[in-house]
């Protein structure tokens, strides 16, 4: 997405959207040490005098960074970013270094199950299959912070319509096969399998809202 202004291609006419693969929620998750159990109760400690809270992400304008954003603005909490280099975000919540992140379901689950950390609630707008005791941040009170990541299929552009629709139907037969669908709890994902014009809209509207989110942050 347009965060960079330095980008050598138009991220429009230059991309081609065939479909949407899969969609991947993040673990909102907090050291075994912070007295919050529930989203609400993080968002009061951030807004008291304990707070402001250090949250870590991969870096500036990763999408952990982004998506902690939205929670922050959405929800008022005091949250104060410190950027890392790439999985050295998580593992500063594991070390206590950081109070807040946010973790894919593979790298999160682990650290949960040893009770090293805590997981507060998943981003996505339904429960994970994975994890299906953990509520949504939705769920939590906050109806409009949800969140979900997502790896797409696209072309050069300008490519022929009928061969973005073949592609798109073959990717859409590949991720909706039985022996695929059960491996997506293993890689915290969900499948989808979009046409190109539902892609497209997506592509769209997220371009959008990061960019309307990256202006008021």
């Amino acid at each position: 997405l347009p965060i960079s202004r330095s980008v050598s291609y138009d991220y429009e006419k230059d991309l081609a959207p065939i479909s949407l693969v899969v969609t991947s929620p993040y673990l909102l998750v907090v050291h075994a040490s912070v007295s919050a159990n529930t989203v609400s109760e993080l968002i009061a400690l951030a807004k008291s005098k304990a707070g402001p809270l250090n949250y870590s992400t991969p870096g500036n304008g990763s999408l952990a960074h982004l998506a902690t954003e939205w929670l922050r603005a959405s929800t008022g909490a005091q949250l104060t970013h410190v950027p890392y280099k790439g999985s050295a975000a998580f593992g500063a919540v594991v070390a206590g270094e950081i109070q807040v992140t946010l973790v894919s379901l593979v790298s999160g689950m682990p650290q949960i199950k040893s009770g090293r950390v805590k997981a507060l609630a998943i981003t996505s707008k339904a429960r994970s299959r994975a994890i299906p005791e953990l509520p949504t941040v939705a769920e939590a009170g906050y109806p409009d912070v949800t969140y979900n990541g997502w790896i797409g299929l696209f072309g050069a552009g300008g490519t022929p319509r009928d061969i973005l629709n073949r592609i798109a139907a073959d990717t859409a037969r590949a991720v909706k096969a039985p022996e695929v669908i059960a491996q997506f709890p293993n890689w915290g994902a969900e499948g989808a399998g979009t046409s190109p014009e539902e892609f497209a809209k997506r592509y769209r509207d997220d371009i959008a809202f990061y960019a309307k989110l990256i202006k008021q942050s």
